[in-house]
């Protein structure tokens, strides 16, 4: 079983970071990353940032380096707990990659739809009917239902609906 620790370091340097500590120290990292496609001039991009700016996740089944790790440029700290470095479980872990793995599907969904597309909400109260997308904020979008001679807005996630033909 892995123990994981979570350090705090400057933005834009985790990458750095868990470089130097899997290769130097050997211990494992992990970075929740968001991934985004992009076309410029015909060229398709994927643009990987961090979900988490300025932490980085670190495990090891034995003991951890601190001394070394502090040492580790671009390393603040860690989170500590009545004085000690925090514990994640495996469990934990595997929750958060859940997640950012859930993110980065609804941050491609999110590019599928557009305002004043129809849809059909997939569980809730409006499950099965057809309604109008009004707008998209994150991976939430407002909807625009049509029942009982007038017209209401609701808000659902991106997850729950599905494109009409």
């Amino acid at each position: 079983m892995t123990a994981w620790h979570i350090l705090t370091c400057l933005s834009q340097r985790e990458r750095v970071i868990s470089g130097e500590i899997s290769r130097g120290l050997g211990l494992k990292t992990y970075m929740p990353m968001e991934v985004q496609r992009r076309t410029v001039r015909g060229v398709a991009h994927e643009l990987r940032r961090p979900l988490m700016p300025g932490y980085v996740f670190v495990g090891s089944a034995g003991d951890i380096p601190w001394s070394d790790i502090r040492a580790t440029r671009h390393v603040l700290g860690w989170l500590e707990i009545d004085g000690s470095p925090a514990v994640i479980s495996d469990a934990e872990i595997k929750r958060i990659r859940e997640m950012e793995q859930q993110h980065n599907l609804a941050v491609q969904d999110r590019r599928t739809f557009r305002a004043g597309d129809r849809v059909r909400p997939a569980t809730g109260p409006f499950a099965s009917m057809e309604v109008l997308l009004r707008s998209l904020r994150g991976s939430q979008a407002t909807i625009e239902v049509h029942m009982l001679g007038s017209t209401r807005e609701a808000r659902i996630t991106l997850d729950q609906l599905e494109k009409v033909a």
